[in-house]
């Protein structure tokens, strides 16, 4: 058998590229061009009207107030009102678009991520955790909200009102421009370094919270088993250990913040100092204008009252860029489940549900191999009983004719096409299944049993309950079959939820049914009405039926017993009792 290729699922195992992140963050933003560009036009407007205030009031000084033109200062001031009214109207619609951008782009984002997750195979659910898949659509994705609603508008402001600031500096006079420029470009140098750091420990942070909020999960789901095995401070401290390592990490990234917070204090303090003393050694030379030295003051102030902030706006980059990777991990991935261009499509009256296996061979992921060269026909409307011992490969056996896998080797048929080549949905749609651990949506019953079939009426799914149960079933519902269910049926019996999905199955109308152990929490006397009831039910029907409980395969067609990767015996329930192999000692020991 051939090597398995190995597809990775395991997010842990992926490690997105920094670059990838931003293609990421660059493509979500570019959706909206027009909008950005709005965006960069109000930012250039507010940082110019913001950098003319203290150039407006220089001229008011040095001109008007020292000639004591005093209609000239009155005209003088209302062109600074109208300058800092121009750029506070350019700051809220450049707030309220980047507002309505920020909003779309997380839509598409969770809309994305979601659709994707909806795309990809069990397998990928079945190596990650939840708390961190959930992570990932939500916290990430708020992360993002915080880059572009503050990281990227303050970042524009910081960007434009220096530009500006420090035309209008130089313009003025080079020299004493040239110190701010300085302590810009230090702070920089410095924010380069830390980012270095920052980005590393944000994203081992974001990891660390995902798996806080898987433990969280499952701790939840437990809940009954943890109380009942008295293990409440063992969780409590499997989580404080998990809780410490988030805050340490956590700590740490305030730690480099916190330094970059010191380091531009301690700059601006030196550089803004250093610019009064200059100016003022300017004015004593009659170099410049008393309105000068209160200009480059005002510029140097917001020069470095812009840089203070810089740090918080440089951790909400990182954190966006280590989330927008997180994000693209799973954007990234790609079912190996694929359909074909032009896949089969048939009407669903000329389904017929023949199944076939042909020399089919699967192994996992892992390279476990589990099902070899294994050959079988089921004609329509027939009934397959599945055996064997605990993982033997059963519920593999069916999970492939839902084509939830694909085999190595050989193929599975449906029809005489092979299951690669079906429009996928036309097959899942043809196909009940129903496992042991049954699954309820928090909604009525009736809802639930209107699942993928909204025309059922309520008369029909009355009628289907009471032939699987009894009349008695829908009357002990406080609301018949308007009762709402809680999350998974648990205000239900795990006997009255296999009820309500088998249910929900026969109102399907499939050709082919799988049923793995679907009966396992229903007890004896009222399986075998359910038993009697589906195979009146499902007359016609293909069905496949993986059991435990001898008693409810006896009337099968056909009963497989799986065991070592093979189809070890096969037959119907008598001609196996004949054959007194493995299948006869497994009844001999039910009947004992």
């Amino acid at each position: 058998m051939p090597k398995n290729k190995k597809t990775i699922y395991n997010l842990n195992e992926i490690a997105e590229e920094r670059k990838s992140a931003i293609r990421l963050l660059y493509r979500q933003l570019f959706r909206y061009k027009k909008a950005f560009l709005a965006i960069i036009f109000f930012a250039i407007i507010y940082a110019t009207g913001e950098a003319l205030l203290p150039k407006i009031i220089e001229y008011a000084v040095n001109t008007n107030i020292t000639s004591r033109d005093y209609s000239g200062l009155i005209k003088t001031s209302l062109i600074l009102a109208a300058a800092a009214l121009i750029a506070v109207i350019a700051k809220y619609f450049q707030s309220l678009i980047t507002g309505r951008v920020s909003a779309k782009v997380l839509f598409n984002l969770r809309e994305d991520v979601f659709t994707k997750l909806q795309s990809l195979p069990i397998e990928f659910f079945a190596e990650n955790q939840s708390g961190d898949i959930i992570q990932r659509i939500t916290e990430n994705v708020s992360a993002i909200d915080r880059f572009l609603s503050q990281g990227l508008m303050r970042g524009l402001d910081l960007v434009f009102t220096l530009s500006a600031t420090f035309f209008f500096m130089y313009y003025t006079n080079w020299q004493i421009a040239l110190l701010s420029t300085v302590g810009v470009i230090l702070v920089l140098i410095f924010l380069l370094i830390q980012g270095r750091f920052l980005q590393k420990q944000t994203k081992k942070s974001l990891n660390i919270e995902g798996n806080m909020s898987s433990f969280v999960a499952e701790s939840f789901a437990s809940h009954e088993v943890i109380v009942t095995y008295n293990q409440e401070k063992t969780w409590q401290s499997l989580f404080q250990k998990t809780n410490d390592h988030y805050y340490q990490s956590r700590a740490k990234i305030a730690q480099i913040s916190g330094l970059a917070d010191s380091f531009i204090s301690l700059l601006s303090t030196v550089v803004v100092l250093a610019t009064i003393i200059f100016s003022l050694n300017l004015y004593s030379q009659g170099q410049i204008l008393s309105g000068s030295i209160i200009l480059f003051y005002s510029y140097a102030y917001t020069v470095f009252r812009k840089m203070n902030g810089v740090s918080n706006i440089w951790q909400n980059v990182q954190d966006g860029i280590a989330a927008a990777g997180r994000i693209q991990e799973v954007l990234q991935l790609k079912s190996n489940i694929l359909e074909i261009s032009q896949p089969y499509n048939p009407p669903i009256n000329k389904i017929k549900g023949e199944v076939e296996f042909k020399n089919l061979s699967f192994a996992y992921p892992n390279g476990e191999t589990v099902l070899e060269n294994l050959n079988f026909k089921i004609a329509p409307g027939k009934t397959v009983a599945i055996v064997g011992p605990t993982g033997a490969g059963k519920t593999t056996f069916v999970n492939l004719i839902a084509r939830l896998y694909d085999p190595q080797e050989g193929g599975v048929f449906v029809d005489g096409v092979n299951v690669k080549n079906w429009q996928l949905d036309k097959l899942r749609s043809q196909i009940g299944y129903l496992t042991q651990d049954t699954f309820l949506f928090e909604d009525t019953i009736i809802n639930n049993l209107r699942y993928n079939n909204p025309r059922v009426s309520e008369t029909e799914a009355t009628q289907t309950l009471n032939a699987l149960a009894s009349p008695q079933f829908i009357k002990s519902l406080p609301q018949g079959l308007k009762t709402k269910l809680e999350a998974d049926g648990q205000n239900l019996s795990a006997g009255q939820r296999q009820i309500i999905a088998l249910a929900r199955i026969v109102l399907r109308k499939p050709k082919i049914l799988i049923l793995d152990e679907a009966t396992s929490k229903i007890d004896t006397k009222s399986e075998k009405m359910i038993q009697k009831a589906m195979e009146k039910s499902t007359r016609g029907v293909t069905s496949f039926i993986v059991a435990h409980r001898l008693s409810t395969i006896f009337n099968a067609d056909h009963i497989l017993l799986i065991r070592d990767k093979s189809i070890i015996e096969s037959g119907s329930h008598q001609e196996l009792i004949k054959l007194k192999g493995e299948y006869y000692e497994m009844y001999s020991r039910f009947v004992e």
